[in-house]
């Protein structure tokens, strides 16, 4: 028989998956777009006005967002 409390921290620890955002790591746009429920262009127009987190530039033409990062912004919103 199966202990249900490993079911329960197995969950627990894969929560942040099922929302959407990884809880460390590296987000590309897609993800962060869908996580935060804003538009790209609207993500970087808060970057240019320094009230969402600059992404890191990680190739010649790519970007991503630290996954913690993003988190905090959202939990500084309130929701």
């Amino acid at each position: 028989m199966k202990n249900p409390q490993s079911n329960l921290s197995a969950h627990n620890t894969h929560k942040s998956t099922i929302i959407g955002m990884p809880a460390d790591g590296m987000v590309k746009i897609p993800a962060v777009i869908k996580f935060t429920a804003i538009s790209r262009s609207a993500i970087y127009l808060k970057i240019k006005a320094g009230t969402f987190p600059v992404p890191v530039k990680i190739g010649p033409r790519s970007v991503a967002w630290r996954a913690a990062e993003v988190r905090a912004y959202v939990d500084s919103l309130g929701a």
